[in-house]
Parts: C-alpha cells; sequence; structure tokens
C-alpha cells in the first residue's frame, strides 16, 4: 500500500488551521504522515498546532511532524514548502494550505487512482485534480477560472496532457505528486523574495513529468478574500511574474517554440488578471516590468498565437506597451482602476447607507451607541465625497 506524505503550509493562519488540520486527519491513513511547517507565525497558529498533535484526532499509525520556524523566510510559501518535502517520507506527497480544507471523498478518489498507477511499470508522476472557491465575505463556493477546461481531460496522454495541464492553474494543492519523481529530478520551489513562486514549479514539475493523469473530482476548497491573502495582491508584488516568466523561458531553446508560445500566453494571462487589480500606484512600475517582457516575444508570434487569444481592451494595452507607448498604457490601466474604485466605493457606501437607516429606525427602541452611530455618519459622509471626486 502506498502512503502519503501531506505537507500543510501556513503563516499567520490562526482563525484557519485547526479546520486544515481536521480535514487532513479525515483523509490520512496508517503509514501516513501529516507534516506541518508554520512559516513564524505571529498568531496563535502554532500553538493550534501542537495542541492538535495532542489532541489524538490523526488515526493510529499516522505520524504528526509539525515544523515550527522560528524566523520568517523571505517571500511566498517557496521555502516551507521545500522543507516539507525534505523532511516527506511518502511515496505520494500533497499539499495544503493553512487556511483552506480538504474535501475527503474527492481526495480519497484521486489518490486512489493515483496509488494504482504506482504499481505500474511507467507510473503517472504527477495527477491534478479539481476544486473549490470558498468567498471568505460572500460565504458561498464557486468554480475555480479553468473549470471550463476539463472536457475530455481524463483521457488526455503525452504532449495533449501536457499542453492542458501547462494551461491550468498552477497551484500545488490540486495535485499528488510521486516522491520518486520529485527528489530524482530535484523539483523544488523556487525561493527568493517574492511570491507566486507555484508558477515556476508548475512549469518545472510539467515539462520533467513522464506522465501526467487528470482527476476531476473536488479534493480541496480554496479560501479566497480572507484578509492578508497573496491573492488579493494589487501592488509590485505582482511583478514576480515577470521574474517567473523568465525563469519558466530562461532553459527553453529554438526547438522548444510550441512551449515558449505557451509561456507567453501563461504571461499574457496572467497580467489581464493583473490589470483588473492593479492599484495607481503600482501601474508604472508595472508597465516597466511588462514591457521589456512583452517586447521579447517575436512578431510572429504575438500576431498569429498570442494576440488572437486576449479580449481587444487587454489587446490595445499591450500593443501600446509592445510599442513602447507606455502613457497610452498607463492611462487606460489607470482608467480602469478609477472605475474599480468608484464600484467599490458605491459598494461601500450602499452599505453603511443601509447600516445607518437600520440604526436611526432602531435607535427609538433599542439603546444605540452615540459613538458607533457618529463614527457611521463621519464614514457615511467621507465615503459620499469620495464617491463623487
Amino acid at each position: 500500500m502506498s502512503t502519503l506524505s501531506l505537507i500543510v503550509t501556513g503563516f499567520d493562519v490562526g482563525p484557519w488551521i485547526s479546520a486544515a488540520l481536521d480535514s487532513a486527519a479525515r483523509v490520512l491513513r496508517p503509514g501516513d504522515e501529516l507534516i506541518v511547517v508554520d512559516d513564524a507565525s505571529r498568531d496563535d497558529g502554532p500553538a493550534k498546532i501542537r495542541a492538535f498533535g495532542a489532541s489524538g484526532r490523526l488515526a493510529p499509525g499516522v505520524a504528526f511532524r509539525p515544523i515550527l520556524l522560528g524566523r520568517n523566510t523571505p517571500g511566498g510559501v517557496g521555502p516551507a514548502a521545500n522543507i516539507g518535502m525534505a523532511a516527506a517520507r511518502g511515496d505520494i506527497v500533497a499539499f495544503l494550505d493553512g487556511d483552506d480544507w480538504i474535501e475527503a471523498a474527492g481526495f480519497d478518489a484521486a489518490r486512489d487512482r493515483f496509488a494504482a498507477e504506482l504499481a505500474e511499470e511507467s507510473p503517472a508522476d504527477v495527477l491534478i485534480a479539481n476544486y473549490l472557491e470558498w468567498h471568505e465575505i460572500d460565504g458561498h463556493d464557486r468554480r475555480p477560472a479553468d473549470a471550463g477546461r476539463w472536457a475530455g481531460a481524463e483521457t488526455l496522454e503525452g504532449p495533449q496532457a501536457r499542453d492542458l495541464a501547462l494551461s491550468l492553474i498552477a497551484v500545488p494543492w490540486r495535485k499528488l505528486y510521486r516522491r520518486g519523481f520529485l527528489d530524482a529530478h530535484g523539483l523544488r520551489f523556487p525561493e527568493g523574495d517574492f511570491f507566486f513562486e507555484d508558477n515556476p514549479f508548475h512549469w518545472s514539475v510539467l515539462r520533467a513529468a513522464r506522465r501526467i493523469l487528470f482527476c476531476d473530482r473536488v479534493i480541496c476548497r480554496h479560501r479566497i478574500a480572507r484578509p492578508g491573502q497573496t491573492m488579493t495582491s494589487r501592488g509590485t508584488e505582482l511583478l514576480a511574474f515577470f521574474t517567473h516568466y523568465d525563469t519558466i523561458t530562461a532553459d527553453l531553446g529554438r526547438g522548444d517554440r510550441a512551449l515558449r508560445v505557451q509561456a507567453m500566453r501563461w504571461l499574457v494571462g496572467n497580467m489581464t488578471w493583473h490589470m483588473e487589480r492593479l492599484s495607481p500606484a503600482a501601474i508604472a512600475p508595472w508597465l516597466a516590468a511588462a514591457q521589456p517582457a512583452l517586447s521579447g516575444f517575436s512578431r510572429r508570434a504575438w500576431a498569429q498565437e498570442v494576440r488572437p487569444t486576449i479580449s481587444p481592451w487587454v489587446a490595445e494595452i499591450m500593443d501600446a506597451i509592445r510599442a513602447g507607448d507606455l502613457t497610452r498604457a498607463e492611462l487606460r490601466l489607470l482608467t480602469r482602476a478609477t472605475a474599480r474604485q468608484e464600484a467599490h466605493l458605491e459598494r461601500q457606501l450602499g452599505k453603511l447607507r443601509g447600516d445607518l437607516d437600520a440604526l436611526r429606525a432602531a435607535r427609538g427602541e433599542t439603546t444605540i451607541p452615540e459613538a458607533r452611530l457618529q463614527e457611521l455618519t463621519s464614514a457615511f459622509a467621507a465615503l459620499s465625497v469620495a464617491a463623487r471626486t
């Protein structure tokens, strides 16, 4: 029977780490191990990890290996994930963010399918599964942006499987990895003062893999829109994608044209995501980093294989960047950023208006703190001014 090393990583995820560990306990089997790497959290996360270890919630025969770092590592999850991989001893490696949780039925199905492959003469090296996003503020599930690409995925083999896999969202916690494969190729996350390092790791894994499996089952729910989350980034931390593009394409030769085009599409797809979230202060440095990257695309590849895949408004901005007209590109991006800000202010204004109306209506029936009423009134006035400017 194959064993599994589940690596949970976290930093300041105290409010959610217990749920993550409880979900792990529901899927781990005798011989498995739970490796929890805390990246020097400043909250009560480490205490909750210790308490979980003493709680006896893991099945007999499941090893618990907490690794509580004394100093926060630079960048994102890369160093903590690498520490976890160095400690792993299972046949299969899986990851879980400390603020997410595992869906047991889907995870068990994906694991069983992958484990059956390990006994084959040419076993698969990685399995990619599906997931759902849980919106922390709205309180509901939604499908990830690549949900529409799964038709027929489970039957794909060879280059077709790799091409689809490269087009999917890169997160590691939707995958199961054969540990022998990771170790044989020295596959680890890049480390540095940057985030989003799961993207170059994704590319390295899929380029090295001989066989890739797909399992269209939800194995995890990923929490979004929580405070402090990397995926809420709007600033210069998004420039890391240009560094990762350089890493991904650094060793692509002349014979790797198809991969190079796919890397261009990957970068453009992520830049499109950036354009919908960039703060006004981040636009100029982002454009300065984008210009050399986009200018490196050949005219043929851009015109025939990349530009036709993007929206007209994105193409217009990227054409300006490629032409060196950063002023025009900046104006277009600032216009979009301003529109987003106004829409956000209007939503906040509507919420405050409702809160204020409710308090005023209830004031004659209940005791409403005067300070709270004044706070809402002031916030309402400030938002009203901001929405008009």
